[in-house]
């Protein structure tokens, strides 16, 4: 599930601390923890040309589409 303010998924947790945006591309930092862990994720959204959320972290990319 994805919220303004929230994240989370099977095993994580993630609260919003900061975010920016700049050029289209939203930069977020989170405070998480999941799995016995508490650690910040970093990511960068942005809107591709096919409509999809494209989540950038970490060297890594994913493609995200809209549920109804």
């Amino acid at each position: 599930m994805v919220s303004p303010a929230h994240i989370e998924g099977r095993e994580f947790s993630c609260d919003l601390e900061q975010s920016t945006s700049d050029s289209g591309v939203a930069r977020l930092r989170y405070s998480c923890t999941g799995e016995d862990a508490v650690y910040s994720l970093d990511l960068r959204w942005r809107l591709d040309a096919n409509g999809h959320l494209l989540e950038q972290s970490g060297g890594e990319s994913k493609d995200y589409i809209r549920c109804n």
